[in-house]
């Protein structure tokens, strides 16, 4: 794992999580649509989880769940990198970030989960990389 392009976190000593989710809509049968999500930790000591996600039948939905599952599952947050595969998910939580512009909040979808990520945004960020979104 250490070169993949996030090797540079675990390099920095960084809690490294990755978080993922899905969305199944059973479109050829009758039952419900259903959306997960989940986090895998580098570290072996910390627990992989996985969650049935409630709401509207969204993946960028139950992407948001997985960020709030890492960020509830560390102990520590100061040196935390959360691998985000999802780039709706990356720009909903960007909009927030902005010193110029800020959304109406109840126009935002998934206002209720980006709500519980907001207070862990770091709004420096480093312009040496702009990508990603610093907690």
């Amino acid at each position: 794992m250490d070169a993949l392009p996030s090797g540079v976190y675990f390099e920095k000593g960084y809690q490294v999580v990755a978080t993922d989710a899905s969305l199944r809509l059973n479109r050829s049968s009758a039952k419900e649509p259903a959306i997960g999500a989940g986090d895998m930790w580098h570290d072996a000591a910390m627990p992989h989880r996985s969650e049935w996600v409630g709401g509207q039948h969204s993946s960028t939905r139950a992407e948001l769940v997985a960020v709030v599952m890492a960020l509830l599952g560390t102990p520590r947050a100061d040196d935390l990198a959360i691998l985000i595969d999802s780039a709706a998910a990356i720009q909903r939580l960007r909009w927030f970030r902005s010193h110029d512009f800020r959304p109406v909040e109840h126009k935002v979808k998934d206002y209720d989960i980006i709500h519980d990520i907001l207070p862990q945004l770091n709004s420096s960020g480093d312009p040496n990389h702009p990508d990603e979104l610093f907690l």
